[in-house]
């Protein structure tokens, strides 16, 4: 492998921070499962564990 390649991707993975890569519902604030039908879920659930339900929240004007 030519070592450009290498050295490009060393510094795609310094760019990520010295976390490293990340599962993303964690820390990207998107929830990993939806309640119900993922075409049209009833909620989500966090990674948290809170479960959130639509019905719960309050109406959208």
């Amino acid at each position: 492998m030519p070592p450009a390649i290498i050295l490009l991707a060393l510094l795609l993975l310094a760019a990520c921070g010295p976390g490293g890569l990340r599962a993303g519902g964690q820390y990207s604030g998107v929830p990993d499962t939806t309640v119900g039908d993922w075409r049209s879920p009833l909620g989500t659930l966090s990674t948290g564990g809170t479960i959130t339900l639509n019905r719960e929240l309050p109406p959208r004007l």
